[in-house]
């Protein structure tokens, strides 16, 4: 079991970014705002009731969908292989590419860093925690934030890696992240950018959570030319000039990295191009926070 007395110098209220107190093993509060978030099955669910219960509808849905649309439950030796090994999936190119994103990923981290001892790592749409589990295993200390807690598709899954390389899983919005003002060393959007309503004040409130020299990378998000409509499930595709804009608006200054993808992907662009449709790529981008003068 977690001491989330450890923890609390990296979590804060997502009302006010403050910090919080254990109240008790199943209970954390915010002194400043008065509220109380409860911690189910070690779980720390870090939104006020109202929100909680649109995050757990958007994870019901989520769940519906994915199982409609083919995805199984993974097992354990599925979940641990990640993303290296390819589970079944009914999508051929989605762990391709979450592999060829994270060995990019995996590489600017051991050569421009941030390193571990620089400080804490938010993983924020972390699913069901693969991403937190390579950092935990590269010696991050990692806090993993996501909407669903679902025993398949969410942070319930995550148990699987949390015996092997510990990391904190956490219930939050991706738009109002449960993080201490100035904790972490660096944030990453994994695939969840897209789904941010608001986008500014998303990158903002991710850009407030980070030390002053600390670093963003959005990852495996869909970003076209233009902002496009997506899968009409609350996500998009996200404008490059969008993006830029939103990033320069949060005080960061970005730099985009565009990942070679291998020749299944290759195909897949040029046949989407000849049926007409709308392109799109998962570029990787990386924002910095000016240090302080």
């Amino acid at each position: 079991m977690q001491d989330l007395s450890c923890w609390l110098d990296v979590l804060g209220c997502p009302e006010c970014r403050g910090p919080l107190r254990l109240e008790a093993t199943d209970r954390l509060a915010c002194p400043t705002c008065g509220l109380d978030y409860p911690v189910v099955d070690q779980i720390p669910r870090l939104a006020t009731a109202e929100v909680r219960r649109r995050l757990d509808a958007f994870a019901d849905e989520y769940r519906r969908r994915r199982l409609a649309e083919g995805w199984q439950p993974l097992s354990e030796a599925d979940l641990l292989g990640l993303p290296e090994k390819e589970p079944p999936s009914p999508f051929p190119l989605y762990w391709p590419l979450r592999r060829e994103t994270w060995q990019i990923v995996r590489g600017r981290l051991i050569t421009a860093g941030p390193p571990p001892e620089a400080g804490p790592v938010a993983d924020l749409g972390a699913g069901v925690g693969w991403l937190s589990y390579r950092l935990a295993q590269a010696g991050y200390r990692v806090v993993a934030v996501d909407a669903s807690v679902d025993n398949a598709f969410g942070l319930a899954a995550a148990r699987a890696y949390q015996a092997v390389a510990p990391f904190l899983a956490v219930q939050g919005d991706l738009e109002r992240p449960p993080l201490r003002r100035g904790a972490l060393s660096l944030v990453l959007f994994n695939a969840s950018l897209h789904y941010a309503s608001d986008l500014v004040g998303t990158l903002r409130a991710a850009a407030a959570a980070l030390q002053p020299g600390g670093l963003l990378m959005v990852l495996d998000t869909p970003i076209a030319e233009r902002p496009r409509r997506g899968t009409g499930h609350g996500d998009r595709h996200l404008g490059r000039r969008e993006l830029d804009e939103a990033l320069a608006a949060a005080g960061l200054t970005a730099q985009w990295v565009e990942i070679y993808r291998g020749p299944r992907w290759r195909l897949h662009q040029a046949v989407a191009r000849l049926r007409g449709n709308d392109l799109f790529d998962f570029p990787l981008v990386m924002a910095d926070k000016p240090r302080s003068p």
